[in-house]
């Protein structure tokens, strides 16, 4: 986990900002349910106490930072995990309604 990004993630989180993950695929590489729910799983296994960042001040300052919010690296960590899954959800759906729309217009093609 990158501590700059769970930082900044929080920031948006609090400033309510709408926040979208979206998973690159081409066509070699799809996005896949597998793709989807690996992403749930590591959001399950967060750990931001864990986070690291390139520069050991960075990390340091990062730390101070979260310790002294209400609720700390626990609360944190609850947030953006809850966060990447609700946004996970957002792409299933999304990916859901593309496929079924696509089998709509395949099967209305097919009768032409």
């Amino acid at each position: 986990t990158r501590a700059w990004c769970a930082y900044e993630l929080s920031f948006s989180i609090g400033w309510r900002k709408q926040i979208l993950f979206w998973m690159h695929s081409c066509s070699s590489c799809p996005m896949s349910s597998i793709q989807l729910e690996q992403l749930r799983q590591k959001a399950t296994r967060l750990d931001l106490e864990k986070a690291q960042a390139s520069v050991e001040h960075d990390w340091l300052r990062i730390k101070s930072e979260i310790q002294k919010q209400d609720g700390g690296f626990a609360k944190l960590t609850t947030v953006i995990r809850d966060c990447i899954i609700d946004r996970v959800r957002f792409v299933e759906a999304a990916v859901g309604a593309t496929a079924e729309h696509v089998s709509m217009l395949e099967r209305k093609l097919h009768v032409l």
